[in-house]
Protein backbone atom coordinates (compact mmCIF):
# COMPACT_ATOMS: atom_id res chain seq x y z
CA UNK A 1 0.00 0.00 0.00
CA UNK A 2 1.11 3.22 0.05
CA UNK A 3 1.77 5.85 2.35
CA UNK A 4 -1.45 7.85 2.39
CA UNK A 5 -4.78 7.74 4.15
CA UNK A 6 -4.23 6.10 7.71
CA UNK A 7 -0.80 5.82 7.67
CA UNK A 8 -0.34 2.56 6.41
CA UNK A 9 2.07 0.40 4.48
CA UNK A 10 3.29 -1.92 1.98
CA UNK A 11 1.75 -2.02 -1.58
CA UNK A 12 -0.94 -3.72 -2.04
CA UNK A 13 -3.55 -2.73 -5.23
CA UNK A 14 -7.34 -4.38 -4.21
CA UNK A 15 -8.36 -3.39 -7.95
CA UNK A 16 -5.28 -5.77 -10.00
CA UNK A 17 -6.38 -6.99 -12.65
CA UNK A 18 -7.98 -10.46 -11.90
CA UNK A 19 -6.83 -14.23 -13.63
CA UNK A 20 -8.72 -17.20 -13.92
CA UNK A 21 -9.35 -19.26 -10.53
CA UNK A 22 -7.09 -21.89 -11.29
CA UNK A 23 -6.58 -22.77 -7.92
CA UNK A 24 -8.93 -21.66 -5.09
CA UNK A 25 -7.61 -21.75 -1.34
CA UNK A 26 -10.72 -20.35 0.44
CA UNK A 27 -9.65 -21.87 3.87
CA UNK A 28 -7.40 -18.71 5.30
CA UNK A 29 -10.30 -16.89 4.31
CA UNK A 30 -12.40 -18.80 6.31
CA UNK A 31 -10.28 -19.13 9.36
CA UNK A 32 -9.22 -14.97 9.42
CA UNK A 33 -13.34 -14.24 8.86
CA UNK A 34 -14.54 -17.24 11.04
CA UNK A 35 -18.08 -18.55 11.40
CA UNK A 36 -20.02 -14.94 11.31
CA UNK A 37 -18.11 -13.50 8.94
CA UNK A 38 -18.04 -16.17 6.32
CA UNK A 39 -21.88 -15.81 7.08
CA UNK A 40 -21.77 -11.89 6.64
CA UNK A 41 -19.48 -12.38 3.22
CA UNK A 42 -22.57 -14.78 2.34
CA UNK A 43 -25.01 -12.64 2.62
CA UNK A 44 -23.92 -9.88 0.92
CA UNK A 45 -22.41 -11.43 -2.25
CA UNK A 46 -23.34 -13.99 -4.92
CA UNK A 47 -21.78 -17.45 -5.14
CA UNK A 48 -19.32 -16.27 -7.73
CA UNK A 49 -18.54 -13.85 -6.04
CA UNK A 50 -17.36 -15.83 -2.43
CA UNK A 51 -14.34 -17.58 -4.45
CA UNK A 52 -11.79 -17.22 -2.25
CA UNK A 53 -8.11 -17.09 -2.44
CA UNK A 54 -4.75 -15.87 -1.04
CA UNK A 55 -1.07 -14.97 -2.38
CA UNK A 56 0.71 -15.71 1.16
CA UNK A 57 0.16 -17.95 3.93
CA UNK A 58 0.88 -17.87 7.91
CA UNK A 59 4.16 -18.46 7.86
CA UNK A 60 5.05 -16.89 5.13
CA UNK A 61 3.85 -13.63 6.66
CA UNK A 62 4.66 -13.93 9.54
CA UNK A 63 8.72 -14.30 8.43
CA UNK A 64 8.25 -11.91 6.25
CA UNK A 65 6.81 -9.13 9.21
CA UNK A 66 9.91 -10.52 11.27
CA UNK A 67 12.66 -10.07 9.18
CA UNK A 68 11.40 -6.43 8.57
CA UNK A 69 10.97 -5.54 12.29
CA UNK A 70 14.39 -6.58 12.99
CA UNK A 71 15.76 -4.75 10.09
CA UNK A 72 14.41 -1.75 11.38
CA UNK A 73 16.24 0.47 13.53
CA UNK A 74 14.95 2.97 16.38
CA UNK A 75 16.77 6.11 14.20
CA UNK A 76 14.38 5.05 11.55
CA UNK A 77 11.62 6.59 13.64
CA UNK A 78 11.71 9.99 11.94
CA UNK A 79 12.09 8.43 8.28
CA UNK A 80 9.16 7.20 5.82
CA UNK A 81 9.32 3.07 6.13
CA UNK A 82 8.21 1.56 3.11
CA UNK A 83 7.20 -2.25 4.08
CA UNK A 84 5.89 -4.71 2.26
CA UNK A 85 2.74 -6.75 3.21
CA UNK A 86 1.10 -9.95 2.99
CA UNK A 87 -2.21 -10.62 1.34
CA UNK A 88 -3.90 -13.18 3.43
CA UNK A 89 -7.57 -13.24 1.71
CA UNK A 90 -8.83 -12.14 -1.62
CA UNK A 91 -12.81 -12.76 -2.13
CA UNK A 92 -14.76 -11.43 -5.08
CA UNK A 93 -14.77 -13.52 -8.76
CA UNK A 94 -11.57 -13.52 -10.33
CA UNK A 95 -12.82 -13.35 -13.56
CA UNK A 96 -15.61 -10.67 -13.12
CA UNK A 97 -15.15 -7.07 -12.41
CA UNK A 98 -11.44 -5.78 -10.98
CA UNK A 99 -13.01 -3.48 -8.94
CA UNK A 100 -15.13 -5.89 -6.82
CA UNK A 101 -12.85 -7.23 -4.06
CA UNK A 102 -12.46 -7.71 -0.53
CA UNK A 103 -8.88 -8.45 0.45
CA UNK A 104 -7.47 -8.08 3.60
CA UNK A 105 -3.56 -7.82 4.05
CA UNK A 106 -0.98 -7.66 7.15
CA UNK A 107 2.51 -6.20 7.48
CA UNK A 108 4.33 -4.27 9.37
CA UNK A 109 2.96 -0.35 9.99
CA UNK A 110 4.48 3.07 8.87
CA UNK A 111 3.32 4.70 11.75
CA UNK A 112 3.64 4.17 15.81
CA UNK A 113 1.34 2.69 17.81
CA UNK A 114 0.69 5.82 19.29
CA UNK A 115 0.04 7.78 16.28
CA UNK A 116 -2.78 10.70 15.43
CA UNK A 117 -4.67 9.39 12.95
CA UNK A 118 -6.59 12.96 12.91
CA UNK A 119 -8.24 15.33 14.10
CA UNK A 120 -10.10 14.61 10.54
CA UNK A 121 -13.98 14.73 9.97
CA UNK A 122 -13.56 11.81 7.82
CA UNK A 123 -11.78 9.24 10.05
CA UNK A 124 -12.08 7.64 13.12
CA UNK A 125 -9.52 6.42 15.46
CA UNK A 126 -10.32 4.06 18.72
CA UNK A 127 -8.36 2.50 20.76
CA UNK A 128 -9.26 -1.32 22.41
CA UNK A 129 -7.05 -1.38 25.26
CA UNK A 130 -3.36 -1.27 25.68
CA UNK A 131 -2.56 -3.62 22.44
CA UNK A 132 -4.82 -2.67 19.52
CA UNK A 133 -6.50 -0.02 17.66
CA UNK A 134 -9.01 0.56 15.03
CA UNK A 135 -8.78 3.40 12.36
CA UNK A 136 -10.97 3.47 9.31
CA UNK A 137 -12.77 6.21 6.95
CA UNK A 138 -15.91 7.50 7.73
CA UNK A 139 -16.39 7.69 3.91
CA UNK A 140 -15.87 6.30 -0.13
CA UNK A 141 -11.93 7.02 -0.75
CA UNK A 142 -11.35 6.62 -4.57
CA UNK A 143 -14.73 4.19 -4.58
CA UNK A 144 -13.08 2.08 -1.82
CA UNK A 145 -14.12 1.43 2.03
CA UNK A 146 -10.96 0.81 4.04
CA UNK A 147 -10.57 -0.22 7.58
CA UNK A 148 -7.16 -0.67 9.61
CA UNK A 149 -6.13 -2.46 13.40
CA UNK A 150 -3.65 -1.76 14.51
CA UNK A 151 -1.39 -4.53 17.29
CA UNK A 152 1.63 -4.16 19.35
CA UNK A 153 2.78 -7.67 18.73
CA UNK A 154 6.67 -8.22 19.66
CA UNK A 155 9.26 -9.80 17.57
CA UNK A 156 12.00 -12.31 18.95
CA UNK A 157 15.43 -10.29 19.36
CA UNK A 158 13.67 -7.23 18.21
CA UNK A 159 14.59 -3.77 20.00
CA UNK A 160 12.49 -2.78 22.91
CA UNK A 161 11.06 0.54 21.25
CA UNK A 162 9.78 -1.87 18.09
CA UNK A 163 6.74 -2.66 19.87
CA UNK A 164 5.11 0.50 20.03
CA UNK A 165 7.35 2.06 16.91
CA UNK A 166 6.89 -1.10 14.43
CA UNK A 167 3.51 -2.42 15.01
CA UNK A 168 1.50 -5.39 13.06
CA UNK A 169 -1.06 -3.53 11.02
CA UNK A 170 -4.49 -5.49 8.89
CA UNK A 171 -6.22 -3.52 6.41
CA UNK A 172 -9.49 -4.43 4.65
CA UNK A 173 -10.38 -2.59 1.65
CA UNK A 174 -13.98 -3.79 0.46
CA UNK A 175 -15.41 -2.98 -3.09
CA UNK A 176 -17.71 -6.04 -3.13
CA UNK A 177 -20.21 -6.43 -0.10
CA UNK A 178 -21.41 -3.11 -0.95
CA UNK A 179 -22.45 -3.29 2.93
CA UNK A 180 -22.02 0.60 4.11
CA UNK A 181 -22.08 -0.33 8.02
CA UNK A 182 -18.61 0.18 10.00
CA UNK A 183 -19.76 -2.46 12.78
CA UNK A 184 -19.51 -5.79 10.37
CA UNK A 185 -16.17 -4.79 8.65
CA UNK A 186 -14.33 -4.26 12.28
CA UNK A 187 -15.97 -6.79 13.55
CA UNK A 188 -14.56 -9.14 11.61
CA UNK A 189 -11.20 -7.40 11.03
CA UNK A 190 -10.89 -7.56 14.24
CA UNK A 191 -11.55 -11.52 14.71
CA UNK A 192 -8.42 -11.66 12.15
CA UNK A 193 -6.24 -9.84 14.28
CA UNK A 194 -6.59 -12.03 16.73
CA UNK A 195 -6.10 -15.23 14.08
CA UNK A 196 -3.41 -13.69 12.89
CA UNK A 197 -0.94 -12.54 16.09
CA UNK A 198 -1.79 -15.84 17.43
CA UNK A 199 -0.03 -16.84 14.00
CA UNK A 200 2.96 -14.36 14.16
CA UNK A 201 3.10 -15.53 17.99
CA UNK A 202 3.58 -12.45 19.00
CA UNK A 203 6.11 -12.10 22.35
CA UNK A 204 3.68 -9.54 24.54
CA UNK A 205 0.43 -11.79 24.17
CA UNK A 206 -1.30 -8.78 23.22
CA UNK A 207 -5.08 -7.90 24.23
CA UNK A 208 -6.91 -8.09 21.47
CA UNK A 209 -11.05 -7.87 22.49
CA UNK A 210 -13.64 -10.15 20.51
CA UNK A 211 -16.53 -7.57 20.49
CA UNK A 212 -16.37 -3.94 19.34
CA UNK A 213 -17.37 -1.29 21.80
CA UNK A 214 -20.75 0.28 21.99
CA UNK A 215 -19.13 3.52 20.89
CA UNK A 216 -18.99 2.60 17.31
CA UNK A 217 -21.77 3.32 15.43
CA UNK A 218 -23.40 2.37 11.73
Amino acid sequence: MVVALLGVSGCTDASKEKSPDKAMNPEPCKKLLGEDGMAWLKSHTTQEQQKMNTSSTTSSARSLFRKQVLAWKPGDRNNVQLFTDSEMCHAGDPIGTPEKDLVITYGPSTLPFDAKHGPDSEKASVALGPDTKLVYRKSRYAGQRWYNVYVRCGVPGASAPQLNSVTLEGRMVDTLTDDPNYRPHLQHLLHSAKVMADGFKCTNNPQIPTTLPSSIKD
